[in-house]
């Protein structure tokens, strides 16, 4: 590439002269020159876009002489480099140029020889400043890449350890349930009347322990499902389904669980026809069973109910409960993995992945989940999915 050079000066004579000395130079497109007649229309230039190297400027200009012009390039461009041009008897001027930030002077009339040496030496200085700010810029960016990096491994680390403190958290009671039934029934297995003792029958043990086993399976199933949406190798199966069903086949489920707490688990359907949608109806029968066990869950008294509605080509599926609601502070992250309400100690805790599958399956329905809450008021979280997906719509 050129070294570009603005010449100012006011003498038109000297533009023919530099074009005819300076030739070879600008036809191997080692220098390209501009030339401006003042300071002002030098600054002008600049001002429209005109990326030069270096300024080779006269001192005495009408309009803006060349002290001025050498003041402002100072101000304005700090990185471009200055070489003033006056008679040789100018010596006062020259000096107060040099004292005012210029990088060297030439004298006229003019030597061409001298005047190549100073524009590559000039030259040479622009480009070691250019290459040293571009070196300070490179290490600031990667300075900022590696902390950004770090920050990320910071928090890919920190949710580790939160994946592992939850999932043994959550591990050990079912784990625990189930261990403790299958010890009753080995002291049984030796004892048969130790069951009659406890008033337990061996059903009652075989059940707990299948609860257990359902409950880390479950846990398991939602984790890896979880990876699986995330990593887009996910398939779901979808097909038209009959919402009222659904929620339906999960009230029913679920009823009796609600019941144990002396809840009461109630379906309001608005939609007076067959209400259906697309789905994938295992996945969606999983968010219903989540939504509605949550509810259940964090509900000490009073009631839930699950309410289907349309909206056009939409599904409208609520679920309002009379449970101790959700803080202000962790309604905006409730759906993040791991999110965890520090309840008292004696509210149940759960992993924090149950809202993330609710939302991540959701979003693979082209749905959306929202919720409304208040601290000790309760909490209505409502699913909007559409009747159709879009023509040739597959995960």
């Amino acid at each position: 590439m050129p070294i570009n050079i603005l010449v100012v000066d006011d003498e038109i004579d000297l533009e023919f002269l530099i074009l005819q000395k300076l030739r070879k130079k600008i036809d191997s497109e080692e220098f390209q020159f501009t030339f401006a007649r003042n300071g002002i229309e030098a600054l002008e230039k600049l001002s429209h876009g005109l990326k030069a190297d270096l300024v080779l400027t006269d001192i005495n200009m009408p309009k803006m002489d060349g002290l001025v012009l050498l003041a402002k390039l100072n101000e304005q461009y700090p990185i471009l480099r200055t070489v003033v041009i006056s008679a040789y008897s100018d010596m006062d001027n020259i000096r107060k140029a040099m004292n005012l930030g210029a990088f060297d002077f030439l004298t006229k009339p003019l030597n061409f020889q001298d005047m190549e040496i100073t524009i590559n030496k000039t030259y040479l200085r622009v480009k070691q400043l250019k290459d040293n700010i571009d070196g300070r810029l490179r290490a600031e960016e990667n300075w900022r890449r590696e902390e950004a990096a770090r920050e990320s491994l910071e928090e890919l680390n920190k949710l580790k350890n939160e994946f592992i403190g939850f999932m043994t958290h959550e591990l050990r009671t079912p784990l625990n349930t189930v261990l403790a039934n299958v010890s009753f029934l080995e002291i049984a297995m030796d004892d048969p009347s130790f069951l009659e003792e406890e008033g337990l029958a061996q059903i009652d043990l075989v059940k707990r322990i299948r609860t257990g086993a359902e409950v880390l399976l479950q846990l398991v199933k939602s984790s890896l499902d979880l990876r699986k949406m995330e990593s887009g190798k996910i398939h779901l199966d979808f097909q038209f389904c009959n919402m009222a069903e659904l929620i339906e086949d999960v009230v029913n489920n679920c009823v009796m669980l609600a019941k144990q707490k002396k809840l009461e688990l109630k379906f309001k359907n608005s939609v007076f026809h067959e209400c259906l949608a697309v789905c994938d109806r295992n996945y969606f029968l999983q968010v219903l069973r989540n939504l509605i066990g949550n509810a259940i869950q964090y509900t000490k008294e009073g009631e839930i109910i699950v309410f289907l509605e349309e909206d056009g080509e939409q599904v409208i599926i609520a679920i309002r409960d009379t449970g101790c609601g959700i803080p202000s502070k962790y309604i905006g992250k409730i759906f993040n993995q791991f999110e965890q309400i520090h309840r008292k100690e004696q509210e149940q805790q759960g992993a924090g992945l149950g809202l993330a599958y609710c939302q991540e399956m959701i979003k693979l329905h082209n749905g959306s989940i929202s919720v409304e809450s208040e601290e000790d008021r309760g909490s209505t979280f409502t699913v909007r999915i559409p009747k159709q997906q879009p023509d040739n719509y597959r995960i």
